[in-house]
């Protein structure tokens, strides 16, 4: 009798065991499949708003990044350019796009980002940033290139403004150990 009774608690064991492997599989599919739709729905919403901030400020022969997310990888590119120019405005307008479709409070560009792309494109995105109620720091020198009505907004938003002689901080990091502090 207590081999039978072994035998039985053995089948029992090997049966639970059956049944949790094929719930953990199940489960298992079924968190590959929201995840899958997850992505899908990041990526669209971001592509659109992409698309969208693409057409408010380019011609309609520029052609708007796409991003592609998959569970382990992700591709951002733009098709037929791979201009320096064209890279920092795809990343300027993801950033957006992201900013513009998520909770994100706050963004922030420096003006290195800018320097490559067309003045003309820049100041377009300067009404871009207007758009939201979230807070946006942009940094931009030489502002006039960009256009008298982005120079003017950007002079009359603008917290901080530094040049030569409004420094940020309180040493001149600019200069050498060697130079003589004005």
């Amino acid at each position: 009798a207590v081999p039978l009774r072994d035998a039985q608690a053995d089948k029992a064991g090997y049966e639970r065991e059956t049944e949790l492997a094929e719930a953990a599989k199940k489960a298992k599919e079924e968190l590959a499949g929201e995840k899958k739709k997850i992505l899908q729905d990041v990526e669209s919403r971001v592509n659109s708003a992409i698309r969208k901030i693409v057409s408010e400020v380019a011609d309609e022969q520029r052609k708007a990044p796409v991003l592609s997310l998959e569970e382990s990888r992700y591709t951002f590119e733009v098709f037929e350019d791979s201009g320096t120019g064209t890279a920092y405005f795809g990343l300027v307008v993801f950033d957006l796009a992201v900013f513009r479709s998520t909770h994100l409070p706050v963004i922030a560009h420096d003006s290195v980002l800018f320097k490559n792309i067309q003045n003309e494109t820049v100041a377009k995105l300067i009404d871009v940033y207007l758009q939201s109620e979230k807070q946006s720091f942009v940094a931009l020198d030489e502002i006039q290139k960009y256009g008298g009505r982005a120079a003017q907004i950007l002079q009359e938003r603008s917290v901080v403004r530094l040049s030569n002689e409004a420094v940020l901080y309180t040493k001149d990091w600019r200069r050498s150990a060697g130079q003589k502090q004005s």
